[in-house]
């Protein structure tokens, strides 16, 4: 079991707009509380200013997206977000995922920063039991395409990793990704997106909680509102 199990809600679409507004200004008061100096004011607009650094920080790294091959592109690779460098991932290596029932889930694959020829990517299959899911962590080698599978566990919750912080890989698991809404951020916080990492360096520790800085809450908050706001 994790340590904090995944709780169903209403769909994020029935949360509305003022209830969101509120929430996003307390990360904001938290936020002030923490960074504020001697004699500084707390801020308490309400106003919904842009967020520039959305998610990534000089700390927080999000890495690559993964994407199968398709009828226009018969080759799955990682595409960078920022500038769009590509790099290939071996087809054999994922005929035998796809032949074992292996399906990528993560939202980012991050680069080892101790070695940036290492990716993560995290997958599940289906087992024998129709509740359980099989997650797997992979290690891929761009360069001499080794893959090493660097953590395992099964149960009813799906991974997705994150992103990357120092040597922490950032998870979180998702029972039911059709309960959350449309508009529901998995870096809002929720109930539904617990958080955890995994130390690369003593992956057989397993996974730890993590509590994911306010700003990047804060963010996943105005991304969900953006989305109500386009309804």
């Amino acid at each position: 079991m994790w340590q904090k199990n995944a709780v169903q809600r209403t769909t994020q679409d029935a949360r509305s707009k003022e209830n969101l507004s509120q929430e996003i200004l307390l990360l904001r008061e938290q936020l002030a509380t923490i960074n504020k100096g001697p004699g500084e004011e707390i801020p308490t607009t309400t106003e919904n200013k842009e967020v520039t650094s959305t998610l990534a920080t000089s700390t927080f790294k999000l890495g690559y997206k993964f994407y199968a091959p398709t009828s226009t592109n018969g080759e799955p690779y990682f595409q960078s977000p920022e500038n769009k460098d590509i790099i290939y991932f071996d087809k054999k290596i994922y005929a035998k995922m796809k032949k074992d029932g292996e399906k990528t889930t993560g939202i980012y694959c991050p680069q080892n920063p101790s070695d940036s020829d290492i990716i993560f990517l995290s997958v599940s299959r289906q087992t024998t039991n129709p509740t359980s899911t099989l997650n797997k962590i992979y290690s891929y080698n761009v360069t001499n395409k080794e893959i090493k599978s660097i953590f395992e566990k099964k149960n009813k919750e799906t991974i997705k990793i994150l992103g990357m912080v120092e040597n922490k890989l950032i998870v979180t698991p998702i029972k039911n990704e059709l309960q959350l809404g449309k508009c529901l951020s998995v870096w809002a916080g929720h109930e539904e997106t617990p958080y955890y990492y995994l130390d690369i360096n003593n992956a057989n520790k397993g996974l730890t909680s993590y509590e994911m800085p306010l700003d990047k809450i804060e963010a996943g908050r105005l991304e969900e509102q953006n989305c109500l706001e386009k309804k």
